[in-house]
Order: C-alpha cells, then sequence, then structure tokens
C-alpha cells in the first residue's frame, strides 16, 4: 500500500489531504472514517483481509485528520468535506467507485453521493449519521462552544477514551480539536434534503452495516423497506473495524461481490 498526498487548491492555505492507495483490480473502493477517526489506520486490517486483497481501495484521511492537513480557515462542516473530496476523486479520474462511509462518515460519503450520484457503483454505511439520527458524541461535542471544546472539551474526552482503552483514542489523539467540533456542530445542524432522504433516492446497490452489538435498532427493518439492506458484523459494535476486522472484510465483499462478477 502507497501512501500519497493530493493538494486541494480550494481549500485555504492549499490544504493537503493524505491517503494510502493499493493498487487492485475492478472499481476502487474509498474508505471515509467517522468523527476523530483516521482511514489510513482504521481499515488497515480490514483491508488486508484475503478477501480484498484484490480490489483498488483508497484509505483517506479527512482534513483535519489523521495525516492530512488542518487549516484553520477551513468550515469543517460535511458539505465542506464533501466539496473537497469530490474533486479529489475527479482528479484521480475516478469516474467510478464504492464508497464507504463510518458514522459521521457516511453523512460525508451521502453528501458526496449528492454531488456525483453517477459514480457510484455501490455504497456502503456502517451506523451512519442519517440527518434525523446523529451520534451521541457529535451531540456531546456540539453542545459545547468551540473555545470550551478545544480549551478542555477534546481533551477529556481523550482522556475517557485513553482510560476506557478505547482504540478510538489512537485516531482521535491525531485530530484537530476545533475541526472536530465544526464537524458535530454541522452534524447536528443537518441539511435539506436529508442524508435519511438521500439515501434513499441514491439508484446504486446500498447497505448500511451494523455490529451485532448495536442491535435491536429500529432502523435494521425499516431501512430493507428502501432497498437498503442491513449486514451484521458479529461481535461488534460502533466501532466495528478495530473490533472485528475480519468480520467487516467479509461483509464488505460479500455485499460487492455482484459488482465484480459483472
Amino acid at each position: 500500500m502507497h501512501e500519497f498526498s493530493a493538494q486541494l487548491a480550494a481549500t485555504p492555505e492549499s490544504a493537503t489531504l493524505r491517503y494510502l492507495d493499493r493498487p487492485g483490480d475492478g472499481v476502487p473502493i474509498v474508505f471515509l472514517h467517522g468523527l476523530g477517526g483516521a482511514s489510513t489506520l482504521e481499515y488497515a486490517k480490514t483491508v488486508t483481509r484475503p478477501e480484498l486483497t484484490e480490489r483498488r481501495v483508497l484509505l483517506v484521511d479527512l482534513l483535519g485528520a489523521g495525516r492530512s492537513d488542518h487549516p484553520v480557515g477551513f468550515g469543517y462542516t460535511v458539505e465542506d468535506h464533501a466539496s473537497y473530496l469530490d474533486g479529489f476523486l475527479a482528479s484521480l479520474g475516478l469516474s467510478r467507485i464504492v464508497l464507504f462511509g463510518h458514522s459521521l462518515g457516511g453523512a460525508v460519503a451521502l453528501s458526496l453521493a449528492a454531488l456525483a450520484p453517477q459514480r457510484l457503483a455501490a455504497l456502503i454505511l456502517t451506523e451512519a449519521n442519517l440527518g434525523d439520527r446523529y451520534g451521541a458524541t457529535s451531540r456531546l461535542v456540539a453542545t459545547q462552544s468551540e473555545e470550551s471544546f478545544v480549551g478542555g472539551g477534546y481533551q477529556a474526552m481523550l482522556d475517557e477514551a485513553r482510560l476506557e482503552q478505547n482504540p478510538w483514542a489512537e485516531t482521535l489523539a491525531l485530530a484537530w480539536p476545533a475541526a472536530l467540533h465544526r464537524i458535530s456542530v454541522s452534524a447536528v445542524q443537518g441539511v435539506q434534503p436529508t442524508w435519511r432522504q438521500i439515501l434513499y433516492g441514491l439508484g446504486c446497490r446500498r447497505c448500511y452495516v451494523y455490529g451485532s452489538e448495536t442491535l435491536p435498532d429500529a432502523d435494521f427493518d425499516e431501512l430493507p423497506r428502501h432497498s437498503v439492506q442491513t449486514p451484521v458484523v458479529p461481535g461488534a459494535g460502533h466501532n466495528m473495524a478495530w473490533q472485528n476486522p475480519e468480520g467487516l472484510a467479509t461483509v464488505i465483499a460479500d455485499f460487492i461481490e455482484p459488482i465484480y462478477a459483472d
């Protein structure tokens, strides 16, 4: 897997986006992480499983997270992220992708899908923010002012994650606090149409993946009524890429197999 960077001329300070790109066959899979995540770390064990080693994958660290830059003047709304990602994918000549989005990264994926729905061969969401339901962590962050969160709330959240030995702490420690706050506020504010409405309106193959420990959940039965599959990763909760990367790889491979069979 090779590390690359892309300079985003349309962002403040011409910020640099960093990502890992592994060559492979067929439609590439683009991974977007959730709040305080970093795809380059979070999905390494998943995409190196035998089920996915033949596929081209791009593990993208969003601005303000992981190895990517954190330009001070950037808005970090969900739509801001989707906008530069749209240009980034176009610059790589990727006219067809499988798009993966986890948690708040799922909202980014849906906003990105709305910009260019023809690009999607399939969409994989893992316990994603759908607008009318957003994560407890985003809500907790958004209830604080940016000054308060940056000045103490972020460190308290990181300390708690470390105390609980939550693997999320590894990537959370790399995130820029202001970026976390700004995207959390954006998530709580939502968009119109909602991310749920965007999901229902897409014509590509779609799934919404659950960790078995998250269930029961009302959407588990509701989403299939809108042709959105709901596969389950066993022995995992919300942080399924850390808790069961093998199970997540199997779910992804099974879902996208028809795309590569065509």
